[in-house]
């Protein structure tokens, strides 16, 4: 704790009081102890300023950190990982900058962070949302950028998420829709855009409260949020469509079965939630869905050429087909020695 005091200031605080002259560490002014171990550390308001250190990552015992309000400087310190008791972490309204540390994702007992009023200008890093007992996550008015990752799904725990007033783009994952404990959902302006889907939206107008004004959705609406959205005079942008036609680009024949690889250059601005195949012999059609390449379609029967095609899906529409393939015929896989090897035992 000496080289946070001397890293941050210590002389120019606003209460230094038995700072580096108390016999007691635990009778420094901000600091609180059980059993000789620190456990809370409580300097908000109190004119730090400077770099927050490594070593504050030594204090492993610490359950509760409060340095918000000053203006302290730099990025926070990889080492805040190792604080895996800490509780509450409440670094808002400093000046701190730079990318977060991937070290959060160990914080394991943290119920409340809040990073907000500060000048990252980073993405936020997919291991932040790993924090199992995170309730309470702060993070507006920090310069955020780039999208929101997929793993914000994992935070299973969270209660209220403030991601507001920075300027994160991007569609809003679908996998928020994990987060079944969220109150309060607050993405206001942000540059986000893409389609909401029927199914995230119905999760959103659920919430207790949410905020997504100032943002550039495309349309459509869903229906769930059509109201909030008339309510608010925003009209959405008229620049999302289906997405583009798949291309197949391999296929493997197996026993009664095809299985088709594709890629799909465009999305048309909402994400695709799935894929359709279809192969036919003239009469009898067989499909397979997936929410990814490759799809295998079964149920064919060998030694009959089929061919196939495949479908894209987002909350627009459907894609064109794409080119059929050629066609295309299942045969049974072979069982037993290798021919060579049977031809070598009967010389």
């Amino acid at each position: 704790m000496i080289e946070l005091y001397q890293s941050t200031g210590g002389d120019s605080w606003i209460d230094n009081s038995g700072w580096l002259s108390a016999e007691s560490h635990c009778d420094w002014f901000g600091v609180s102890c059980f059993e000789g171990n620190v456990t809370w550390l409580t300097l908000g308001r109190n004119q730090l300023s400077g770099v927050i250190p490594e070593s504050l990552g030594s204090l492993i015992t610490l359950e509760h950190l409060y340095l918000n309000n000053n203006a302290l400087t730099g990025q926070i310190p990889e080492s805040i990982g190792n604080l895996t008791n800490l509780q509450t972490l409440d670094l808002d309204d400093n000046q701190l900058s730079g990318a977060l540390p991937a070290s959060f994702g160990d914080l394991d007992a943290l119920d409340s962070l809040d990073l907000s009023g500060n000048a990252f200008a980073s993405s936020l890093p997919t291991e932040l949302f790993n924090m199992n007992s995170i309730r309470f996550l702060v993070l507006s008015r920090s310069g955020f950028t780039g999208s929101i990752p997929d793993s914000i799904g994992n935070a299973t725990a969270l209660e209220y998420l403030y991601l507001n007033n920075n300027a994160l783009t991007g569609q809003i994952p679908e996998s928020i829709g994990n987060l079944t404990n969220l109150q309060t959902l607050d993405l206001d302006d942000n540059q986000l855009s893409g389609v909401i889907g029927e199914s995230l939206g119905e999760f959103v107008a659920a919430r207790s409260n949410y905020d997504l004004s100032g943002n550039s959705f495309y349309c459509p609406y869903p229906l769930a949020l059509s109201e909030y959205f008339e309510g608010l005079d925003e009209d959405c942008l008229d620049v999302a469509s289906v997405p583009a036609r798949p291309v197949i680009i391999e296929t493997e024949i197996n026993s009664e079965e095809i299985t088709l690889s594709f890629v799909v250059e465009d999305n048309g601005g909402a994400s695709i939630t799935g894929y359709n195949a279809t192969c036919t012999d003239g009469t009898n059609t067989f499909t397979g869905t997936s929410t990814s390449s490759p799809i295998t379609v079964s149920g064919l029967t060998n030694d009959v050429a089929y061919t196939c095609t495949v479908t894209a899906t987002n909350s627009v529409g459907t894609s064109s087909v794409s080119a059929a393939t050629a066609p295309i015929t299942p045969e049974e896989t072979a069982t037993g020695l290798p021919i060579w090897l049977l031809y070598q035992a009967t010389q």
